[in-house]
């Protein structure tokens, strides 16, 4: 039994005197968390950002799909065909509602086209809206 109490011994020996290896002190951790505290400081408020300009693209996105296929439609159906959402969505003319973009039609002649169009993802996501022309502007809040 003395010889299993000498081997135990060194073997603890070995893990409490190993030479040139220390652990990290109280203030060395505290500067690491104040590192990554200041980093994520930085960090979540530019997802937020971006997470509005994907909303925006989105909204902005849609818009431009819906008159194109509404140019399709008046290239059909006449200028004067009154062109909406819904009746673009459809395999002929290829428009698909976002999931999060909810569209508003305004007038649907091709010289009087209108529509506006609010992403319901949240956030500071703006509104937009679309003419005749083809212009989107954003809509104000």
């Amino acid at each position: 039994t003395w010889l299993i109490n000498l081997r135990e011994k060194k073997m603890l020996s070995r893990f409490r005197n190993v030479k040139g290896e220390k652990g990290f002190t109280l203030i060395e951790l505290l500067i690491i968390i104040a590192i990554i505290g200041i980093l994520a400081a930085i960090a979540i408020p530019q997802y937020g950002a971006y997470q509005d300009r994907r909303h925006n693209s989105d909204t902005q996105a849609s818009l431009r799909n819906l008159y194109v296929a509404c140019q399709a439609f008046w290239a059909d159906n006449g200028v004067a065909g009154n062109c909406t959402a819904a009746s673009v969505t459809n395999e002929t003319y290829g428009y698909t509602d976002s999931a999060t973009v909810t569209i508003t039609d305004g007038t649907g002649t091709e010289t009087a086209f209108t529509a506006t169009a609010i992403n319901s993802a949240g956030g500071n996501a703006a509104g937009y809206g679309i003419d005749a022309a083809g212009t989107i502007s954003a809509l104000k809040k």
